[in-house]
């Protein structure tokens, strides 16, 4: 089974114990964030829990010591015993970008990046690109603004699978396969 696959499972399955045990989803999402960003700044840790060096049981004896000193919720505490002993603990990180884009697709929305190469974007393009990308996948997205200095002009935006690529760039590509497979052109 893939690793994505596996993720999916353990993200469908920790949204299951949240509506079992009536747990706030959100207050799951904040301990999940605070705990990948507590191994992220923690190297020692982090090493403990991602290299194959120790093993699950050296892992659980310092991984339950942590956790009983960090403010999270008995349910991920125990979610996160689970992945140690089931040696996943390493897909942690993926689990929780999971988790966070599908709890936003739950709750209508969906996070995407708009990419152009000026310093800001106008408010007034920002509306009507999410206004256009809502009309075209059913959802609200939560759009933020990467400069690509690499583009001509224009904006290209990637939300999910859902790419609307409105450059220069694209355009003039288009234009010269057109110009290319036009019988008309070639003599």
């Amino acid at each position: 089974m893939s690793e994505s696959i596996i993720t999916n499972v353990y993200v469908r399955t920790l949204f299951e114990f949240c509506n079992e045990k009536l747990t706030n989803i959100a207050e799951i999402q904040q301990n999940l964030k605070f705990l990948v960003d507590y191994i992220e700044k923690n190297t020692d840790f982090k090493k403990l829990l991602f290299l194959d060096v120790f093993s699950i049981n050296e892992k659980k004896i310092v991984v339950t010591s942590i956790l009983e000193k960090l403010p999270l919720s008995k349910l991920l505490k125990n979610f996160i015993l689970f992945l140690v002993e089931e040696n996943r603990i390493k897909i942690l990180p993926e689990i929780y970008q999971r988790f966070v884009a599908q709890n936003e697709l739950n709750r209508g929305q969906i996070e995407g990046t708009i990419e152009g190469n000026i310093q800001t974007i106008p408010t007034e393009d920002i509306e009507e690109i999410k206004k256009y990308v809502k009309e075209k996948i059913s959802l609200n997205p939560i759009l933020n603004y990467k400069i690509n200095k690499d583009l001509i002009g224009g904006y290209r935006v990637i939300v999910g699978d859902f790419l609307l690529d409105a450059t220069v760039d694209f355009q003039l590509k288009r234009l010269k396969e057109s110009i290319l497979n036009d019988k008309n052109w070639n003599h």
